[in-house]
């Protein structure tokens, strides 16, 4: 902890920052000395700033490069300057990918490091900066840089830069007057759309008309789609109320997920996104070519690009944009290398886990999950720790009941928290909402119900390490004397049908059908597979903490 010090009392003291004195330069992370004490001392030096090395303690050097490896994704790669910073640099020409409440999230929960980088979803160039790690101590614990790995661990690597690739697109032109005024304004605002896109490799090789009512703007959609277009722009020359309104309508009736994104900006909230498959279908706003579209411009580009559609990426801004003066010189191009923690090439299969956390206890009559164990935390957190310190990558939890209560807990835990608004009807919609989301460079997830405070890393490893991803159906279930039990892992393939083992009564016929595909893992002991339904099972827990 960096603290004022009496110079008499400095000795052994590091610096917290660089000193210089008399054409002396003292840099950052200098520890004193007694002939330091000495001549400061006569030169009139009372206090100083700086921190008592602790047993433990690493550098901020190697603390930069332990975090840089973990916030490096896919062709992003770093140097640590003279200066004392981490730049962070593309691998290779492609589009940045970051999201700015992961980037809020970091800078919240480590408060000695300070994350900024390049406007999320920019064009770069290999060698390109795109982010700076400043550390503020000279000095920190091993144990404070564990605690902060283990905090980034329930996600994919923060930064990535995605190669380029061409997108096939469509535009649908909504019609509802049918004048020249009307094809005067869809040539203004696809002229900006081309324009405004150009970092973005799209093919236009389609254009479709239909008349402005749901029924033929549904129909162009599902032609478009048919047609093999990736990206399918619908542009109106009647602004979108909201909605209820035609063309959300229309696109409600075709697509397999409808995002209401209502963008922040006066004049411009009316853009919808949705997704058929691997198209995205996406209504421009009204307004687009007459207003400043940057906001609306990163939210199409984060549409088109991004594998899974998340509401919750949808927000407003929280990051500082670098400006662009920062770039790298020739020497620290050259020492550029590959720091990503993400190994593409691993045959170990890449499993996301799904935490179930949004019931309403019904049967213990207060949130079972709320419920606090002897080190202060809720009962929850136990299966979100234990998830984010397996190889498990991403974990969600889904949040339902006294969800803002939950969500506080995680603030500073980088996981996809989602709300499952329909939770009240039953654990299966929180079930496929979470599997709906489990991007597809995972071959399975792990369903976890947050009731299950023992399970453990050690569990989910053993889970992930059993399943078959050459195989296109298969359960990983825990086993406890030949009795199967939860957490479960599901293959993709089976994600339709993905269910729980049910709490009071015998196992489902979804287990029974997929026997075949099945492999036991044993619990070891009672105690892991123990999940709060009662009264009896929190006074249990309660016991503990006596």
């Amino acid at each position: 902890m960096i603290q004022e010090f009496k110079i008499e009392e400095a000795d052994g003291i590091v610096l917290s920052e660089t000193i210089k004195l008399q054409g002396e330069i003292y840099p950052k992370g200098y520890k004193l000395n007694a002939n330091d004490i000495k001549e400061w001392k006569e030169l009139g030096i009372d206090v100083i700033s700086g921190m008592s090395l602790q047993e433990g303690d690493i550098s901020s050097n190697l603390a930069l490069e332990i975090i840089g490896t973990k916030l490096s994704g896919s062709n992003v790669s770093y140097i640590l300057d003279e200066e004392g910073t981490l730049k962070f640099a593309a691998l290779e020409d492609g589009i940045f990918r970051v999201e700015e409440n992961r980037i809020a999230k970091f800078n919240k929960m480590s408060n000695i490091f300070v994350l900024n980088t390049i406007s999320p979803y920019s064009n770069v160039k290999a060698g390109d900066i795109i982010g700076i790690l400043e550390i503020l101590p000279p000095f920190v614990s091993q144990s404070k840089i564990d605690e902060i790995k283990l905090n980034l661990s329930g996600n994919f690597a923060l930064m990535t830069v995605m190669p380029e690739k061409q997108y096939k697109a469509a535009l649908i032109y909504a019609r509802f007057y049918t004048n020249k005024e009307e094809n005067s304004y869809f040539t203004k605002q696809v002229k900006q759309l081309v324009k405004h896109l150009s970092r973005l490799n799209l093919e236009f090789s389609e254009e479709y008309e239909a008349d402005y009512n749901s029924q033929a703007i549904g129909d162009a959609i599902q032609q478009a789609e048919n047609q093999g277009n990736e990206v399918i722009f619908i542009i109106s020359s009647i602004r979108t109320g909201g909605e209820a309104d035609v063309i959300p309508q229309a696109m409600k009736s075709y697509v397999d997920e409808f995002i209401c994104c209502q963008t922040a900006q006066i004049n411009m909230s009316d853009m919808f996104v949705g997704e058929k498959r691997k198209s995205r279908v996406i209504n421009l706003p009204y307004n687009y070519y007459r207003e400043d579209c940057s906001l609306v411009d990163e939210m199409i580009i984060k549409s088109i690009i991004n594998e899974k559609l998340i509401p919750t990426d949808y927000i407003n801004k929280q990051n500082i944009i670098l400006s662009k003066n920062y770039e790298l010189d020739k020497n620290e191009r050259l020492l550029l290398q590959n720091h990503g923690d993400e190994k593409t090439d691993s045959e170990e299969a890449k499993v996301a886990v799904v935490i179930l956390a949004a019931g309403v206890s019904s049967r213990t009559k207060r949130n079972k999950l709320l419920i606090t164990k002897e080190n202060g935390e809720p009962l929850f957190m136990d299966s979100v720790k234990a998830a984010i310190a397996s190889k498990a990558a991403p974990v969600f939890v889904i949040t339902g009941h006294q969800h803002e209560e939950v969500e506080e807990y995680l603030e500073n835990i980088d996981v996809n928290v989602i709300y499952n608004p329909n939770y009240r009807q039953g654990i299966k919609t929180s079930i496929n909402l979470g599997l709906s989301l489990v991007p597809n460079i995972c071959q399975g997830a792990i369903l976890l119900p947050a009731d299950m405070p023992n399970v453990t890393t050690k569990h989910i490893n053993k889970m992930i390490e059993a399943f078959d991803a050459q195989e296109e159906k298969r359960v990983v279930v825990t086993n406890f004397k030949g009795v199967k039990r939860n957490p479960i892992l599901w293959s993709r393939s089976l994600f339709e049908i993905a269910d729980l083992v049910p709490e009071n009564s015998g196992i489902r016929t979804v287990f029974a059908e997929h026997e075949d595909y099945m492999t036991l893992i044993n619990a070891g002991s009672e105690k892991l597979i123990l999940d709060v339904n009662y009264p009896s099972d929190i006074d249990i827990l309660e016991k503990r903490k006596d």
